[in-house]
């Protein structure tokens, strides 16, 4: 060996443990930094939760509602957003800044859809249709066109009792009657479909009016869905009550025409000889006319 010199000391140990104890010590003060940090946060967390639900109590109050009423919702949405907050965001009052707003309009959404639930649970979308069914203006109906057609068929049995016509006659003007049966129904038809629609109309405006209150309701009002039953059943009897009236009103009087039955009755007999009072068209049905006067030609 040359020189004779001593070897360098190995001094490693050493920096280790200097540099772990460093290691130790930096994180010792990172520790209780994250753990300031985190205290800070905590307290303006919970200042900023408790800034949060005083305001959305004076957010009610200033509305004129009473806040205890809506402390549950106004508690549990302050939680949920306290749970949302970053952990050691700058700024955790801003997730709380509208907290009122987001609970009244969560509750007032609330109150409108169990308002809404309310009033459909007691009409369907088809209530109106069912409320007031095709039905309802047959026996009217069927008064008017019996009525009307009891008139013709009496203008053409006087007409053979006075013996303006014979039976055969009779029979051709009464065919002709009946023949305009179905155009005077069809009338009296549109006529009550036109009436009924109407009703139906009124009953989905009140309805619809309920529903209309309904989905822009207050937090706080007062709604009544069952009055609106009340109005309905109200407006639609005293529409029922009146309804023959209304279509004896609407109807024409004219349903079934009696001006050329005497000329269908002159063609369905025939040329032959027949008493015939001059008074008995123009008086047909006055039967306290009395008139002497006799022709043997017929008139047709």
């Amino acid at each position: 060996m040359c020189g004779g010199g001593k070897a360098p000391e190995d001094k490693s140990d050493k920096v280790a443990a200097i540099n772990a104890q460093a290691a130790r010590d930096a994180q010792v003060t990172a520790d209780a930094k994250a753990a300031a940090d985190k205290a800070a946060f905590e307290g303006q967390l919970g200042n900023s939760y408790n800034t949060g639900i005083s305001s959305a109590r004076d957010f009610f109050t200033q509305r004129g509602l009473n806040p205890d009423d809506y402390m549950g919702a106004i508690t549990s949405a302050a939680n949920n957003t306290r749970g949302s907050v970053p952990q050691g965001d700058a700024a955790p009052g801003t997730y709380f800044s509208d907290l009122g707003d987001q609970v009244y309009k969560a509750q007032q959404a609330a109150e409108q859809n169990k308002a809404l639930r309310a009033i459909n649970s007691q009409f369907s979308d088809d209530y109106s249709t069912k409320r007031v069914g095709n039905e309802l203006d047959d026996s009217a109906i069927a008064g008017i066109l019996g009525d009307q057609k009891n008139t013709a068929t009496q203008y053409v049995k006087n007409l053979l009792d006075r013996g303006v016509i014979t039976q055969s006659g009779y029979n051709g003007a009464l065919n002709n009657v009946n023949g305009q049966t179905a155009g005077a129904q069809s009338k009296l038809d549109t006529i009550g479909s036109g009436l009924l629609e109407g009703e139906r109309t009124k009953l989905n405006n009140i309805i619809n009016g309920g529903r209309s209150k309904a989905s822009t309701l207050d937090l706080g009002d007062v709604f009544d869905p069952y009055s609106y039953q009340g109005t309905v059943d109200t407006d639609f009897t005293g529409w029922l009550g009146k309804l023959g009236d209304s279509l004896k009103a609407a109807a024409p009087t004219d349903l079934f025409s009696t001006s050329g039955l005497a000329g269908v009755a002159g063609a369905s007999q025939g040329a032959q000889n027949t008493a015939f009072n001059p008074a008995a068209i123009a008086g047909i049905f006055d039967d306290t006319k009395k008139d002497d006067t006799t022709q043997t030609t017929s008139p047709f």
